[in-house]
């Protein structure tokens, strides 16, 4: 038997009521559900009073305390409205549908928009639960486990198909719950950016490429080119990437050595460029070979016919001795005879 709202008078958790008409008291707490979760997504829970429901709902506020009798009993009418919501909407989409596969992208796709028909509410539910005494937190806790073992089950049908990989099922589950979620907890962002379809789309783009097994791919494409089945399953229009096992590795080009100047040119690996091979002896900086010998008993080099740089502590080769000697024996090759400085000052 369904739970509802209007039914839990005859739960452990007991909502007292001064009358004992069913229907009634079912009809009477909708309303106050409907116009609490306004009220609740305007004000905030601790803000918003009795006489602001009521206001909202239509009646006065004696009235509301003839179905409720406090305002905690308000908020926990409204999370478990949302979760009813849940497990009604996903079961009456799910009736006609047979397949597997299709089964499971139409258990989210119903679960998402389940969500995003109730933002306000779903965002309450995760703000106020605390505020709830622990008995019926634990009642929630009950029906969102409910809500979600329908798409555990779901996964698990294809599971036991071979169109999905083993997962583990309850970590999957409640990843695609925290997508459906998303979008409510989210929702000042995408809905200026993107659609609730589009949304849907790209979740099911991202679940299906990481559990569809080989098996899976060809049941889904064949779904796909059947007649009548592109787009029948909500927000879903078929996989625009084929499987990443299909597609064949490129072949890695080898490396070469490159100059500075074609930098480029140089094969991208592991998503970084690679660096170019240089000279031996040169500046990375600059690609030029760099003066082997030391000014003046100094502890730096520099770059032929360029000033000294910080890139040139480490010079190549070991000190030799007389270096000052030879600095002055090829002034041609930029080497002026000690630091371009200090020859200028003399």
């Amino acid at each position: 038997m369904r739970r509802t709202a209007g039914s839990l008078a005859s739960s452990p958790v007991r909502i007292v009521s001064q009358t004992d008409d069913a229907e009634l008291i079912e009809r009477r707490r909708a309303q106050l559900v409907a116009a609490a979760a306004k009220c609740f997504g305007v004000n905030g829970y601790h803000r918003t009073t009795i006489k602001d429901i009521a206001e909202v709902a239509g009646f006065s506020p004696g009235l509301v305390y003839t179905y409720v009798k406090e305002k905690e009993d308000v908020l926990f009418l409204v999370i478990v409205s949302l979760l009813e919501n849940y497990a009604r909407e996903i079961p009456d989409t799910l009736e006609s549908v047979h397949d597997p596969l299709n089964r499971f992208c139409a258990a989210v796709a119903a679960y998402c928009h389940a969500v995003g028909r109730n933002v306000d509410a779903t965002v309450l539910a995760y703000r106020e639960t605390k505020s709830l005494s622990p008995a019926r937190r634990k009642v929630l806790m009950q029906l969102e486990l409910n809500s979600n073992g329908m798409i555990s089950d779901c996964l698990q049908a294809c599971i036991e198909a071979g169109y999905f990989r083993q997962v583990n099922v309850d970590l999957v589950t409640y990843r695609i719950v925290l997508l459906a979620h998303g979008w409510a907890l989210k929702a000042w962002h995408f809905k200026r950016t993107t659609t609730l379809e589009e949304y849907i789309r790209e979740g099911l783009d991202l679940f299906l490429h990481g559990l569809l097994t080989k098996k899976g791919w060809q049941h889904w494409q064949a779904l796909m080119a059947a007649p009548g089945q592109k787009g029948a399953i909500p927000g879903r229009d078929g996989p625009r990437r084929k499987s990443p096992r299909s597609r064949p590795l490129e072949a890695a080009r080898p490396r070469r050595a490159q100059s500075h100047r074609d930098v480029a040119d140089v094969p991208v690996r592991g998503g970084r460029r690679a660096r170019p091979a240089v000279a031996y002896g040169a500046s990375r900086r600059s690609g030029r070979r760099r003066c082997r010998h030391r000014h003046d008993g100094g502890d730096r080099g520099h770059a032929r016919g360029t000033p000294q740089s910080r890139r040139s502590r480490h010079l190549v080769g070991p000190p030799r001795r007389g270096a000052a000697a030879r600095h002055r024996s090829h002034p041609e090759q930029g080497c002026g005879g000690g630091h371009p400085a200090r020859a200028r000052r003399a």
